[in-house]
């Protein structure tokens, strides 16, 4: 199997779709990108009893699983990372992308069979051998969220395994620089370039967190090369070297409040370091935290952001709301919120709440006998002819056909 699914143990990711099949009620297998093939794994559904397998030949079973579930891995790729999609059954399934460090997917989820609720009597799964967990929207979009919760948790655990891996050999790098500072016929800088500062400063904006590891040990190699033969002058070069780091990562949106509380623990934390191995030590293990907590804060912002911004519009959509409305509330500015909305949601904020709009609206039209007009005021939209307009787009069908549907 690929280096990146080899990272984690059999015993780590069997962990992970225990999990997900104990919170779903359902299957959960994964999906490997590279071999396009699902690794083996018994469950539940297995042994004859899965609804893609049952009462088919062997060879056309494997073909169809493989098939079906392949088009949802690719599809999840088109569409920020999660997918829903059907069998030729009839059954749901659920496909979520997990990457890696530089943000190719290398594995992903699969999740199912369930039957979702709002599917026509006649287009429901006609085997009933075992029982097949159902999904509302409602539930849907909450399993979507922890599909989404652990797919991230998975490669925050990849990433640290890779990390820790990489320890010994980013010293290792490190004392190559330095055996190359000393060998060379050129002098050392007797104090950090501008350009290395600069340098991490890009990369910490572009979100190159293995790039702003290097940089950084690259500006502890020029420190350890000093020529300090007091131990006093090379902890206010470590003092010098940490405000550098941190100056550069406020300067380019880090989280100020946690820079600087970090800061004035390692300054105390450095007063009381009287050992130049120690002191040696502490501070690559010091200048890595900033790096690895200000990548860290900034994913659980933006989390956080789309987070309360979808919550926003589920508690808002049949009012008359704006991307500037949304904007005031998570208090960011309405050009970066538009920017985080598409990359992270898939879609554009108006996108989103029409579709938020729409659910509702099926609702009302299945479950009552308002008129279309008031229906349409009820879910958000003021002018009905725009609400049919977005209805036949996001539905196929218009309200009225759509509301044919119930008898």
């Amino acid at each position: 199997m690929p280096s990146n699914i080899d990272v984690m143990s059999k015993q780590h990711w069997n962990y992970y779709l225990n999990t997900l099949s104990i919170i779903t009620s359902s299957c959960c297998r994964l999906f490997v990108m590279e071999t396009k093939e699902i690794v083996p794994r018994i469950c539940d559904y297995d042994c004859g009893t899965c609804p893609l397998r049952s009462d088919q030949d062997a060879e056309i079973q494997a073909s169809d699983e493989s098939a079906n579930h392949l088009y949802g891995m690719l599809q999840a790729q088109q569409n920020n990372g999660f997918y829903v999609y059907y069998c030729n059954l009839g059954y749901m399934y659920l496909a979520t992308i997990i990457y890696s460090e530089d943000k190719e997917p290398f594995a992903g989820l699969i999740t199912g069979p369930f039957i979702y609720e709002s599917t026509k009597a006649d287009q429901k799964p006609k085997r009933t051998k075992i029982v097949v967990p159902r999904l509302n929207s409602e539930k849907l979009n909450a399993v979507k969220v922890i599909l989404t919760a652990i797919a991230r948790d998975i490669e925050k655990n990849i990433e640290k395994i890779e990390f820790e891996k990489d320890e010994d050999k980013a010293q290792a790098e490190m004392m190559e620089i330095v055996s190359h500072l000393q060998l060379s016929s050129t002098p050392p800088p007797s104090c950090y370039p501008v350009e290395l500062e600069n340098e991490l400063k890009n990369q910490v904006r572009r979100g190159d967190k293995k790039g702003a590891r290097e940089t950084i040990n690259k500006l502890f190699a020029i420190l350890y090369f000093s020529d300090v033969s007091q131990f006093e002058v090379f902890r206010l070069r470590a003092y010098e070297l940490l405000t550098i780091i941190s100056r550069a990562l406020m300067e380019v949106g880090g989280n100020s409040e946690v820079i600087l509380a970090l800061n004035n623990q390692y300054m105390s934390e450095l007063r009381h370091i009287n050992d130049l191995t120690v002191l040696s030590t502490w501070l690559a293990n010091a200048a890595h935290q900033y790096i690895s907590l200000t990548f860290d804060l900034n994913e659980i912002r933006y989390h956080d952001m789309i987070y309360k911004s979808l919550q926003y519009i589920d508690a808002n959509f049949q009012k008359p709301i704006s991307l500037d409305d949304l904007a005031n509330h998570v208090y960011l500015s309405k050009s970066y919120v538009s920017k985080l909305f598409k990359e992270n949601v898939g879609c554009t904020f108006i996108e989103y709440l029409n579709k938020v709009r729409i659910e509702h609206s099926c609702d009302l039209l299945l479950t009552t006998d308002q008129p279309i007009s008031e229906v349409a005021l009820q879910s958000g939209f003021e002018d009905r002819s725009y609400f049919s307009k977005v209805f036949k787009r996001i539905m196929g069908l218009t309200p009225g056909q759509y509301r044919q549907l119930k008898t």
